[in-house]
């Protein structure tokens, strides 16, 4: 059963955390008052068990943040983590045309963006050790 603690800290903003479940579904979870309980405050994407969420990780610049997000299905989504909009997707398909199924992605790292870019550096490692390295295309 999980446990909770309460952390008192006068002046802190309310906390927003995203997540993640089986279905497929980004949740953004808020605690907007001071000892408010967390609530589920939106959910992006639909309910389909083929995109379950593998692996994330996050660029949380000041200035256009972005999400990277692994699904079960081979495909990669690049997420505005503010708004839930998508900003790129592509498979991960290798070109020996291993099928996400028999090599899914188990890590994932979205490297920080040095300044206004259109494109940014994905490196993606798989079950069975392959890692790939990429650029991709970030649409605003």
């Amino acid at each position: 059963m999980p446990r909770t603690t309460t952390l008192e800290c006068p002046g802190c903003p309310p906390l927003r955390a995203l997540t993640f479940d089986s279905l497929g579904l980004i949740k953004v979870t808020e605690s907007r008052v001071e000892r408010g309980i967390p609530q589920v405050v939106e959910r992006w994407g639909d309910p389909d068990p083929s995109k379950c969420v593998l692996a994330a990780s996050i660029d949380d610049r000041k200035k256009d943040p972005l999400l990277a997000v692994a699904r079960k299905n081979g495909e990669v989504e690049a997420v505005n983590p503010l708004n839930g909009e998508i900003h790129a997707v592509f498979s991960n398909v290798g070109e020996d045309g291993v099928q996400p199924e028999d090599d899914a992605i188990s890590g994932l790292h979205l490297f920080r963006r040095e300044r206004p870019s259109v494109s940014c550096t994905l490196l993606t490692c798989t079950s069975k050790g392959n890692a790939s390295m990429r650029s991709i295309r970030v649409e605003k």
